[in-house]
């Protein structure tokens, strides 16, 4: 039976306290948190990777998908890395990097990115990048860009000069980027051209009739095999917006 004293005791009496007073134990490498920087170097992208002669390794690697001085970015940590990639060979290691660092990674070219330190939104990355890590993917903002053009998917594909199924699917990331900037330059250029008629829509300008091509309608002009002299159908300044737009897009992807 046990005593009244005995169950007034305070249970803690007579333990002794140790206090540690030297060094902190070391903590495990598997809970250290991992930087960038180390991530990429344990896959073998060191940060400032060079090939040396740019023109010389294009030439030794006829099948490169060579970036010079390219820049990674994530959308918290803005730039993490810069360096000469192959994407043919070194998409594995970024994806590997990807994993590890738990968000996507953005490959831009020497000067999208170069003079960039700090955090891009997620929208100038994608409008900015070659690639990005996370596999295929489809084409960003394809629902918007019919939206605002007024155009059906197929007219969309055909000035863009891409096939219908590519704005529908996922791709490779840098096609889907690629044909991403088509449509926003179709976006840009014409928005403006069209304001002019006053279309509420840009894409009304390449199906509404046109004095200047003898009341027939853009598009029809170029579906039946003719051409467009930007001369004859914009003013100056809109002409040369167009034929550098037209000159990114000549390669039908």
């Amino acid at each position: 039976m046990i005593s009244k004293s005995e169950r007034s005791r305070d249970p803690l009496d007579g333990i002794k306290t140790i206090i540690l007073d030297g060094p902190p134990l070391p903590r495990d490498m598997e809970f250290k948190p991992i930087t960038p920087t180390t991530a990429l170097n344990k896959i073998g992208l060191q940060i400032g990777r060079c090939f040396g002669s740019k023109s010389g390794y294009r030439a030794a690697n006829p099948r490169a998908i060579f970036m010079p001085n390219a820049n990674v970015f994530t959308v918290r940590r803005g730039k993490i890395w810069w360096g000469d990639l192959d994407l043919r060979t070194d998409k594995v290691k970024l994806e590997k990097a990807a994993r590890v660092l738990g968000c996507k990674l953005y490959v831009l070219s020497e000067f999208d990115g170069r003079w960039e330190e700090s955090p891009l939104s997620r929208s100038i990355l994608i409008e900015r990048a070659r690639w990005q890590t996370g596999g295929p993917i489809g084409v960003p903002g394809v629902s918007r860009f019919l939206k605002h053009s007024g155009l059906t998917i197929s007219q969309l594909a055909f000035l863009a000069r891409v096939r219908r199924g590519r704005l529908i699917k996922k791709l490779p990331p840098e096609i889907a980027l690629e044909i991403y900037k088509r449509l926003a330059n179709l976006d840009t250029t014409f928005n403006e051209i069209a304001s002019t008629p006053g279309h509420k829509k840009w894409g009304l300008w390449w199906t509404t009739a046109n004095d200047n091509l003898h009341g027939r309608a853009p598009m029809a002009v170029l579906r039946s095999g003719g051409s467009i002299k930007l001369d004859t159908v914009f003013d100056p300044i809109s002409a040369l917006s167009c034929y550098s737009l037209f000159l990114a897009i000549n390669r039908k992807l």
